[in-house]
């Protein structure tokens, strides 16, 4: 009989431990969890307001795609509209857009090919002219961190390519016609990465 309850006592401890243990790792996980959360919340604030502050630097317009988002949802955009939506004069407007390619243009001089993630459902590339300081940044951030930047950039002309080849692997024929894809060439007057910062959440 003592022999049976000191199993049952035996028994209630260890799962008044196990229990305890459980407990306190659900804690500990909830605890980290929200520290990760917090953490997270700060640094899409911290990127928020460094783009605001950007813009603002600049006089920058960051909704310029509104007016051709409906367009570009239910029917063609043209050139002419994306121009008109995109050059501004002497305004420039903020992207976003993945870094391609780098190239060196001279002393100090450098082009940046990038791929536009603004949004607006349109197949554009950037062909962005930029100066020492931003090829220093984003070559050096999209080394260790990211290739995904916020750019402010002076847009000065929008087109589409005026002619596509494509091969048939089966026969080798080639098929002439218009690019579906738009360029936009200009200049970058500063680049800030922003890793996984979706556009959706920045705002003048």
């Amino acid at each position: 009989m003592r022999f049976q309850q000191i199993v049952k006592a035996s028994l209630v401890l260890l799962l008044v431990v196990g229990g305890a243990w459980i407990v306190k790792r659900e804690v500990t996980e909830r605890r980290i969890k929200t520290e990760e959360a917090r953490q997270e919340r700060e640094r899409r604030e911290k990127t928020k307001q460094a783009i605001a502050e950007m813009v603002s630097r600049h006089g920058a317009l960051s909704h310029w795609a509104d007016a051709i988002a409906e367009t570009a949802l239910t029917g063609q955009v043209y050139s002419v509209e994306l121009e008109e939506a995109m050059v501004k004069g002497e305004k420039p407007i903020l992207i976003f857009a993945t870094l391609s390619d780098i190239v060196r243009k001279g002393a100090g001089k450098y082009l940046f090919t990038l791929t536009d993630e603004t949004s607006v459902g349109l197949d554009l590339y950037y062909f962005l002219e930029a100066d020492a300081d931003a090829f220093a940044l984003a070559k050096a951030k999209s080394q260790n961190l990211s290739e995904r930047f916020a750019v402010i950039a002076l847009i000065s002309e929008v087109h589409r390519p005026p002619l596509k080849v494509t091969a048939d692997d089966s026969d080798y024929e080639l098929s002439f016609g218009t690019s579906s894809a738009f360029v936009a060439t200009g200049r970058c007057l500063e680049v800030l990465p922003i890793q996984d910062y979706h556009p959706a959440q920045t705002a003048d």
